[in-house]
């Protein structure tokens, strides 16, 4: 638990205000965003475009490798959003993704605590948000609780949008397995 703390704490100190200000921005103006991540960071990733569907976004995932991300790059679109999770190394996915958003002028948020120097300059906007460790295990507190922070930033932002949202979303859902499961 202390290494959680020290996680969110760390986080505290290393995404300044304006910063998180100008990530909800990015999503609020986005098109569409599309949330890109491999390994572990692909069901983040997942999560945070599932909680952005709900408040009424429209999104896209981007958690394959290999040939399989080729299919996927090829819905990216000018007036997109990418938030990029990105730990350890600039892998091949990575600088694929990359390059399609430049070909298509799609900025870029790098979710990072490693890879700043070395490809943050290809991002509009870049968060260090370090990675705890115990012993060899990869902790992700700090970047699940940014991802939700930003959901509680976008869902401000944007309130009538939102609540409109979630409560379609609950009549979906009362209308599949009846009135008893809204939420």
């Amino acid at each position: 638990l202390d290494l959680h703390a020290e996680s969110i704490a760390s986080l505290r100190r290393s995404v300044t205000a304006s910063q998180f200000r100008a990530a909800v921005e990015h999503v609020v103006q986005a098109g569409r965003v599309g949330v890109f991540g491999l390994g572990p960071s692909s069901a983040m990733a997942d999560y945070l475009a599932i909680q952005l569907g709900r408040f009424g976004l429209d999104t896209l995932t981007l958690t394959e490798s290999g040939l399989l991300l080729a299919d996927r790059l090829l819905h990216l679109r000018p007036g997109d959003l990418l938030i990029v999770m990105a730990y350890g190394r600039v892998y091949p996915e990575l600088r694929a993704l990359f390059d399609r958003a430049d070909a298509l002028g799609v900025p870029r948020i790098l979710m990072t605590d490693t890879l700043g120097g070395e490809i943050g300059g290809r991002a509009d906007l870049v968060l260090d948000i370090p990675r705890g460790r115990s012993d060899t295990v990869a902790l992700h507190t700090a970047t699940l609780a940014f991802i939700e922070a930003l959901l509680v930033g976008v869902a401000a932002r944007r309130p009538e949008q939102t609540l409109e949202a979630l409560r379609e979303l609950n009549r979906l859902r009362a209308e599949v397995a009846g009135p008893d499961l809204a939420l």
